[in-house]
């Protein structure tokens, strides 16, 4: 059985509407899984859409390595404001699923392992016509 090794979403701060995306979520599996969901602002809820895809064993390693060095600048860097734009969590879980290290909802910028990750994880989405159009992003 696969077991979750990362969570990271990502949080829409700007002006929204019914139909703008609200929330991104991608979970990252050992056996190199990866369910991304997306929330979406409706007129009276939120809507949800899931996908599921495979990522190759390098690149589920850049991901865990960029934790890694992002846990060391963590503490220097802060977790920034919390006012408009985006804004990014990260999770990393031991193997019996309990929370190893979080980095709590903040800005990315300047921190250049969580900017690696992030630009991974949307140009995954952004090189995928089929994840692109199932997403509608």
């Amino acid at each position: 059985m696969s077991k979750k090794k990362l969570e990271i979403s990502r949080y829409n701060w700007s002006l929204r509407g019914p139909g703008s995306w609200d929330k991104m979520k991608w979970e990252i599996f050992d056996d190199l899984s990866i369910v991304i969901t997306v929330e979406y602002l409706e007129v009276e809820a939120i809507g949800q859409k899931v996908y599921e895809y495979t990522i190759r064993q390098e690149e589920f390693d850049s991901l865990v390595d960029n934790i890694a060095l992002a846990k060391e600048i963590n503490v220097l860097a802060g977790g920034g404001s919390r006012s408009d734009g985006e804004a990014w969590t990260f999770v990393e879980y031991n193997d019996d699923g309990s929370i190893k290290w979080m980095r709590d909802p903040g800005y990315i910028y300047g921190i250049k392992p969580l900017e690696n990750i992030s630009k991974y994880l949307l140009t995954s989405i952004e090189e995928s016509e089929e994840l692109l159009l199932f997403l509608d992003i």
